[in-house]
């Protein structure tokens, strides 16, 4: 059974900055930050738009 990611994790192993990834899905870094220290609160539409940019299974990601 491998291991979950978190968003953070996810985001690092890509090489993306808070900044970088806030930019591109037009949100702020606070919301990004939010987001990736509470990954169940993360609007699905979101977690899509995350997962194909990190390039990660969405079961590969801890949303708890």
């Amino acid at each position: 059974m491998q291991s979950k990611l978190t968003l953070k994790n996810a985001r690092h192993l890509r090489g993306y900055t808070l900044k970088e990834v806030a930019q591109k899905l037009r949100i702020s870094v606070k919301t990004l930050s939010r987001y990736e220290r509470r990954p169940g609160e993360t609007p699905l539409h979101v977690a899509v738009i995350l997962i194909s940019l990190y390039q990660v299974p969405i079961s590969l990601i801890d949303w708890r």
